[in-house]
């Protein structure tokens, strides 16, 4: 059965045979909701004016977020402001405009996750902070701006991450990185890192400038062959399986927005549902889908060869 994220404490009514999510009544036969919802998520788009249709649709793929931004008081009270990305607050044509919106709301979502905050009783985890981050980029952008999967990549790769041609470090503060709460753990790096969204945006950055092959390539480089080999530790240092399959993750997403698969608009949806605990990309790498064998042996495989291939290097160099 469907749920729509923005209610909590569902409720089954047998006299009616309805779920409640405290503002909006569900019918399970019917397969819909049986109230409105309260906007039109984009009026240019016939499945939106259906304001009793879930997920425009389509709820094999999506689910339906608060569809709007989340802002916090001083005393940890949170709430809709009001803004989406349908009915977004401002747009600009300006990249350093938008750019400073972003750390500056990037920055209070790191402070609210690292307070503990809730917002309708769920924790604001770092991975509601990525999806929040990525709906507030989606809705600055623009309808009539050129190439907007490009910009909404970049935008947000100049705030997570130094690696954005020709912008570096300007928008980036690694003093208030978000982390990884609220991501599956075969995302969450075991290691002293747990830079996650950074990690992440940095292929999807990779995949939207380059193309998938080559952030595929970097990021199993990356984890295995580039890294560094501790030989007092016998094993690599900070890399990982889940370093290694999120970075995949990230490359996805980059190609997918890069050929049109999945708009700027779903992105935020998009990590809710993926890479959260039990979601479709979580499946695929810790077990759950066939796909998961092969991808820890091979890992594990690549690990051993850089290890013996970096360790032999090393021993010959000091024979010298």
């Amino acid at each position: 059965m469907p749920t729509d994220h923005r209610f909590t404490g569902q409720r089954w009514e047998q006299g009616l045979g309805l779920y409640d999510y405290n503002a909006r009544w569900y019918h399970p036969a019917l397969g819909r909701f049986v109230s409105a919802d309260t906007f039109v998520l984009n009026p240019n788009d016939p499945q939106s004016l259906n304001r009793y249709a879930y997920v425009r649709g389509n709820p094999l793929r999506y689910v339906d977020p608060t569809g709007h931004f989340i802002q916090c008081t001083s005393d940890g009270t949170c709430y809709d402001d009001g803004h989406s990305v349908s009915n977004p607050g401002f747009t600009s044509y300006g990249a350093d405009e938008r750019r400073n919106a972003l750390v500056e709301y990037n920055n209070k979502l790191y402070g609210w996750v690292r307070k503990g905050y809730t917002y309708d009783g769920r924790a604001i985890t770092d991975l509601v902070a990525l999806a929040e981050l990525s709906d507030y980029a989606a809705s600055m952008i623009p309808t009539d701006m050129g190439d907007r999967a490009s910009v909404f990549a970049y935008d947000i790769a100049s705030v997570l991450t130094k690696q954005v041609s020709g912008v570096g470090g300007k928008y980036y503060d690694r003093t208030r990185p978000l982390q990884q709460t609220g991501f599956d753990w075969v995302f969450q790096d075991p290691g002293a890192g747990g830079n996650q969204p950074h990690h992440f945006w940095f292929y999807v950055y990779q995949a939207m400038a380059n193309g998938r092959g080559v952030a595929v390539l970097g990021n199993y480089a990356h984890e295995t062959f580039l890294c560094r080999y501790s030989r007092k530790a016998k094993g690599f240092v900070g890399r990982s399986y889940q370093d290694y399959a999120l970075g995949d993750m990230g490359g996805r997403l980059g190609s997918a927005l890069r050929n049109g698969d999945i708009g700027i608009e779903d992105t935020g949806n998009w990590i809710r549902t993926t890479l959260s605990p039990g979601g479709g990309g979580a499946n695929y790498w810790n077990g759950a889908h066939p796909s998961a064998e092969f991808e820890k042996r091979f890992y594990a495989l690549s690990l051993a060869i850089a290890g013996a291939t970096i360790f032999s290097i090393g021993e010959g160099q000091q024979g010298r």
